[in-house]
């Protein structure tokens, strides 16, 4: 064991490795036949961190707080998965790879019921509810001796955050202006892989000291906190885009501070 990280056997890593290259590969195909408009876009990367001349600053700086917490979240969990389900719950690698992969396939199937929630609720309301939502998953999967029951848990905390996921990146860009797109995907996702990396630094002192506990309860804090603001933050902003699309001849730009 290095680093904490399970044995694994080095045969089955990497036929895995082989086996995921090609469709990472396939993967990039679509894109060459996608066409984007390059419709006010900034011209240098000076224009695209220019604070000054920001239109929508306050609430790009709101978007990186709210990602750095986040991916904290992510940093303190996630990335502990496997090390989790071997130790706290004695599973193989098979039982390993056969759990992670039902998590990401209920993940996707729950990305496809955004829309509808987005449309019933508003983006909002959506990720307020899915992320609170996954709160009580994970302190449940912390506390549940069973590996039966937590994979259920595990399965439900990952649906829940496919739901949020998409409807959090929308929301920003209905939020700021087209100039300002680029710039806000950048800053959130910066943001977000920073707190990972901080996350899952603390994630292992907090293993070693006290358990996969302290760890998945310092996150589910860090999962409702960002829930919440996300409501105190956007929820008049959002209300204010919704107005302004249906009043005709007024565009839906997201501009407001």
């Amino acid at each position: 064991v290095i680093l904490g990280v399970p044995n694994v056997d080095p045969g089955a890593a990497r036929w895995a490795l082989v086996t995921g290259l090609p469709l990472i590969i396939l993967s990039l195909v679509p894109l060459a036949f996608m066409r984007e408009k390059p419709l006010e876009l900034v011209t240098s990367f000076k224009e695209m961190v220019d604070f000054r001349r920001m239109v929508s600053l306050g609430i790009i700086a709101k978007l990186g707080l709210l990602s750095l917490m986040t991916g904290t979240a992510f940093g303190l969990t996630i990335r502990f998965f496997n090390v989790f389900f071997e130790e706290a719950h004695g599973a193989t690698d098979n039982q390993i790879g056969t759990i992670l992969a039902l998590g990401s396939i209920t993940g996707a199937s729950a990305i496809l019921i955004s829309p509808i929630l987005a449309q019933q609720w508003g983006k909002v309301k959506s990720i307020l509810f899915s992320q609170a939502l996954s709160v009580p998953l994970l302190l449940l999967m912390a506390w549940v001796p069973s590996l039966s029951a937590v994979t259920m848990f595990f399965m439900l905390r990952g649906a829940a955050y496919g739901v949020a996921q998409p409807l959090r990146n929308q929301l920003a860009m209905d939020m700021v202006t087209s100039r300002e797109r680029g710039t806000t995907a950048g800053f959130t996702h910066t943001f977000f892989d920073l707190g990972g990396g901080a996350g899952a630094g603390v994630a292992g002192m907090l293993i070693a000291s006290g358990g996969f506990v302290s760890a998945f309860t310092a996150a589910a804090a860090l999962i409702l906190v960002p829930a919440i603001l996300y409501y105190v933050f956007f929820a008049r902003v959002e209300s204010q885009i919704l107005e302004r699309g249906r009043v005709p001849g007024v565009a839906v730009a997201g501009g407001s501070k």
